[in-house]
């Protein structure tokens, strides 16, 4: 397999934290891992990134972001996503453990939740499970 068919096959993950030091340590561990990852430090800059590259398929295989972001809140994110009406799914990274937090951010579309602190290994692992369950094609 060539380098050409390598970029092919990997799958598009944006990532929306504004901790720079996560955002870079979550950028770099899903490059190594093989994906291809765009980065947003805020909830503004995940729209525009979201919006310019939707032309009627999600740009995304996968959303990895934190619930409390710079500016706008990440709902306003995931209600652009799926207002979109891609199907698309949304890892949320957070602080928070309020059941009554995650249950609202379910019924709005997120597919999981991860809570800070949180080992490499488990969000590799919630990467694979929620890119093998939604069938996410992977995009050129």
């Amino acid at each position: 397999m060539n380098e050409y068919e390598v970029t092919l096959n990997r799958k598009k993950i944006l990532i929306a934290e504004d901790e720079k030091n996560l955002l870079r340590s979550l950028e770099f561990s899903l490059k190594r891992h093989g994906y291809q990852v765009s980065t947003a430090p805020d909830t503004s800059t995940a729209i525009l990134l979201f919006q310019n590259l939707h032309a009627g398929t999600c740009p995304f295989d996968l959303i990895i972001m934190d619930i409390q972001l710079s500016g706008k809140s990440g709902i306003d994110l995931i209600d652009t996503i799926r207002c979109s009406e891609l199907t698309v799914p949304v890892l949320i990274l957070t602080g928070y453990t309020d059941r009554d937090l995650f249950s609202r951010l379910e019924k709005k579309g997120a597919s999981g939740f991860l809570v800070k602190p949180f080992s490499m290994d488990e969000l590799m692992r919630r990467i694979e499970i929620l890119l093998e369950t939604t069938g996410a094609p992977v995009r050129e």
